[in-house]
């Protein structure tokens, strides 16, 4: 009888095992994102509308069912990581709760995850979407870069064509970047022709949304790979032309975060790929400064707040960078920063562009001290008609007040640590109110 009832367990075990498989699958299959996303015309039909947003309620309902649920038998793994992995975004089809979901979901299914399940992914799940709109300049069977583009320069429109990633592949960039944090370094190269081609079509896409998924994907991929491995395969060069070709963006909605995801990359990219200290270094870093702030977004953006909110954003970066070369800039730099510490008579304060402006200019003043003398009158006069403005606005938040009055007392010490001739005669005003 003993025998028996030790059977008829096992039985009952692989059959609670076969019916959470097949509940698994089912969840998986209603978790498939509906291709409706991916028109633009959506938000204008009120039906469609509602009917993704009960879908989006529902998809995190479901992904609240898999973070509880067993998934050691699962049969399946890469498609389980496909269908949860595209959650894991901040992406029009996903509600709030659902990347947190998903990454619990994956974080719980991470034991059971190697690099074959993850190469399995990419060959099963992403390489079927991209093929039909290769990139130009990679060669798909070694994810190299090849001599001169495929088909010509004319053939660069085939990569915008009925692109079935964007409709049949909705949250497959999700799935990418999660196979890329998933790898260690030394397997890239096993999936170079698996990952480049996929990431390549996403960073020079031509909508800026999706440029920006393939700028931060490829950050993520810089973060994991050595410079000879960027250098032997040419992805260097197409991503230093792309993160490029990117920040020439200067009139879109999306340029605020075209600047703030590429500026990063792009360092990291140089520092990557370039000897430290050395002058190809910091000719590279010069011309990114140059083309993303003062040609770029000083240029053409002066009256869009946005922009120039992210050109402050990222300009502590890369005068960090360039160190005491920053001095180079000096002449284009402190006027445009002080300028922006005093809100303009009939405007509106904007006390998150004189925040980061007053850290920008703290930044630029320690890394550049010994020249910062010559500018020391230009920055102390908005210093200080910044704080008077500060004391007597009232439009201004509470938390917004405090903050700026914290970057502009560091912004005070900061100045008075460079100029220390003039702190015997001006410390007294300066402190006084501090």
């Amino acid at each position: 009888m003993a025998i028996i009832e030790e059977i008829a367990g096992d039985e009952d075990q692989q059959d609670s095992s076969l019916r959470t498989g097949n509940n698994i699958q089912s969840l998986m299959e209603a978790l498939r994102i509906p291709e409706e996303w991916a028109r633009q015309e959506w938000e204008t039909d009120e039906a469609t509308v509602m009917s993704l947003a009960l879908w989006k309620v529902k998809a995190a309902n479901i992904l609240l069912q898999l973070k509880s649920m067993p998934l050691d038998n699962l049969a399946n793994k890469p498609v389980f990581i496909m269908a949860v992995a595209a959650f894991d975004g901040d992406d029009k089809f996903s509600s709030p709760e659902c990347p947190p979901l998903s990454k619990a979901a994956l974080e719980r299914f991470k034991p059971y995850v190697n690099s074959d399940i993850v190469r399995e992914v990419l060959l099963e799940g992403i390489k079927p979407l991209f093929q039909y709109n290769p990139h130009n300049r990679v060669n798909l069977s070694t994810g190299r870069i090849l001599p001169r583009p495929a088909g010509g320069l004319s053939a660069t429109q085939d990569m915008f064509e009925d692109q079935q990633w964007k409709t049949k592949g909705i949250g497959s960039w999700n799935v990418l970047r999660w196979c890329i944090r998933q790898l260690p370094a030394e397997d890239f190269e096993s999936v170079w022709p698996l990952v480049v081609p996929p990431l390549m079509t996403l960073v020079d896409d031509f909508d800026p949304p999706f440029k920006i998924r393939g700028i931060d994907i490829s950050h993520d991929l810089l973060q994991k790979l050595d410079a000879s491995l960027l250098k032997r395969t040419g992805l260097d060069t197409l991503l230093s032309a792309s993160y490029s070709g990117a920040l020439t963006f200067q009139k879109s909605p999306e340029t605020p975060r075209i600047l703030t995801t590429t500026v990063p990359a792009f360092l990291s990219l140089i520092e990557k790929t370039s000897q430290p200290e050395s002058e190809e270094c910091f000719e590279r870093t010069c011309g990114l400064l140059v083309a993303a702030v003062i040609s770029g977004a000083w240029t053409y953006g002066g009256n869009e707040p946005l922009t120039m909110e992210a050109s402050v954003q990222v300009l502590p970066q890369l005068i960090r960078a360039l160190g005491l070369g920053s001095a180079r800039f000096l002449k284009a730099l402190v006027p445009q920063l002080s300028d922006m510490l005093v809100t303009k008579p009939a405007l509106k304060p904007n006390p998150r562009i004189q925040i980061l402006s007053a850290n920008s200019l703290s930044t630029l003043m320690r890394v550049c001290q010994p020249r910062i003398g010559f500018w020391k009158y230009r920055i102390l006069d908005p210093l200080l008609r910044s704080w008077v403005q500060l004391k007597e606005q009232s439009s201004v938040s509470q938390l917004d007040a405090e903050l700026l009055q914290a970057a502009l007392q560091e912004l005070a010490h900061a100045f008075m640590h460079a100029v220390p001739s003039l702190t015997r005669v001006c410390k007294q005003r300066i402190t006084s109110s501090l």
